[in-house]
């Protein structure tokens, strides 16, 4: 029996959906989805709650549904798609179906390839046609290789003229309003416009509701806004500087302020509403490396070494770009410090797991780093802010762990010095 898994967020489930579903009965006996529920691929509350969607997803054909919960307010779909595709896999699902852009597919698998040789499904350029599919083929071959497994990823093309993104667009714009459904009905089949009107004429749905989110940005001390994976430096003085927020509108102002786009901009507010740290971040990310679903360029311990190649570069002058593509363009750390002595007569060094960074005036202990809204760096004792006298290295050393969503680090204070130390009580590496 062929099992065919479609891994989707259905919110709502439009045409393009069901048309989807139709050929996934095609393809095999048994067509299980696995829906996400808390939150959706874009970083953001549903539309629609997990159970809604669950029935009508069911109504439309499917055989079974299967809730998919912790990802998408927690990491990029860099991390997550391999860990998906294992998850499916583990369940019995033979085939894998999505729907994508009309394109020649080998050139596709030519790019997945390339992607998988680097070892990096988070750094696919901007250029690469259907990216999304680049990342699904190149998870889909890396989990067959490590685990064993069989799986096939196919591809139809998609039903055109319909999008979740522009009816959830439409209806935000009608602040949600069930009467907004009558001019989305060619979009909606029956089974979605008859629940999903009964549902907005008594309830405002998740996406709307964010209040957690608006309290939490309010009441986090420095030190807790900089704990939160995806929320860099830059973000964190925003956020502090915003204050008090009304909305998540401000929010979104506040980050656009820093530099983020929209994504990034999504996912720093979903793990700020569910307060998401780099820590766990760090420690879930270790785990999937030691089951084989992270390619070796997105280990933490890898992201550690560029933080410090960068920042051992930018100290001596070199701009924090040109050290970067440096790094990435090196297929390890003791190529890219081969190039950097060549190049730039500097040796980087090996990374430390602990290392003095300068000075402080705060009582010996462990403090989480933090960022006051002037973005000066500091550490909270007893509640206050006090600010650390840093080397040049030091300084850049720390931001860039501090922006770095897979970096868990504390600063160590000892007779008024103060140390780095990355991934405390984790394990060896890099």
């Amino acid at each position: 029996m062929t099992v065919v898994g479609i891994a989707a967020d259905f919110d709502p489930p439009h045409r393009g959906h069901a048309y989807l579903l139709e050929r996934a009965t095609e393809l095999g006996e048994e067509v299980v989805v696995f829906l996400n529920a808390d939150y959706t691929a874009h970083h953001t509350p549903p539309l629609l709650p997990y159970e809604l969607r669950a029935e009508i997803v069911l109504e439309l054909g499917a055989d079974d549904v299967r809730p998919v919960r912790g990802y998408h307010q927690r990491f990029p779909l860099a991390y997550t798609v391999p860990v998906r595709v294992a998850t499916m896999a583990e369940a019995g699902v033979d085939v894998i179906l999505d729907a994508g852009p009309r394109r020649d597919l080998e050139e596709v698998r030519r790019h997945a390839e390339r992607v998988l040789e680097r070892g990096d499904l988070f750094s696919i350029p901007k250029t690469v046609p259907a990216r999304n599919l680049v990342r699904w083929l190149a998870a889909v071959e890396l989990v067959n290789r490590r685990l064993g497994t069989d799986v096939e990823l196919r591809i139809v093309p998609e039903l055109p003229g319909h999008s979740g993104r522009r009816i959830r667009a439409a209806l935000r714009r009608a602040d949600y309003s069930p009467d907004a459904l009558n001019g989305l009905r060619r979009h909606l089949p029956d089974e979605t416009f008859r629940r999903l009107k009964r549902y907005l004429s008594r309830e405002r749905p998740p996406i709307a509701r964010r209040e957690r989110l608006v309290r939490t940005a309010n009441a986090a001390g420095p030190d807790r806004i900089c704990s939160v994976a995806h929320v860099n430096t830059l973000a964190a003085r925003e956020l502090l500087r915003g204050r008090p927020f009304r909305d998540e509108r401000q929010l979104w102002g506040a980050l656009r302020r820093a530099g983020y786009g929209s994504v990034l901009t999504r996912l720093a507010l979903a793990n700020l509403e569910c307060r998401v740290t780099s820590e766990e971040l760090a420690r879930t990310a270790l785990e999937w490396v030691t089951q084989g679903l992270v390619p070796p360029g997105q280990s933490p311990h890898r992201m550690y070494e560029r933080d410090w190649f960068v920042a051992r570069l930018s100290a001596a002058g070199v701009p924090a770009r040109t050290a970067d593509r440096l790094f990435r363009r090196a297929d390890s750390y003791r190529e890219a410090a081969d190039r950097a002595r060549e190049r730039y007569r500097l040796d980087p060094g090996r990374p430390r797991r602990s290392v003095r960074i300068g000075s402080a005036s705060a009582p010996d202990g462990a403090y989480r780093p933090a960022v006051n809204a002037r973005g000066i760096f500091g550490v909270l004792a007893d509640g206050e802010f006090l600010r650390l006298e840093l080397t040049a290295f030091g300084a850049t050393l720390l931001r860039y762990v501090i922006d770095d969503p897979f970096v868990d680090a504390r600063v160590r204070v000892e007779d008024g010095e103060a140390w780095l130390e990355a991934f405390p009580g984790g394990p060896d590496g890099p």
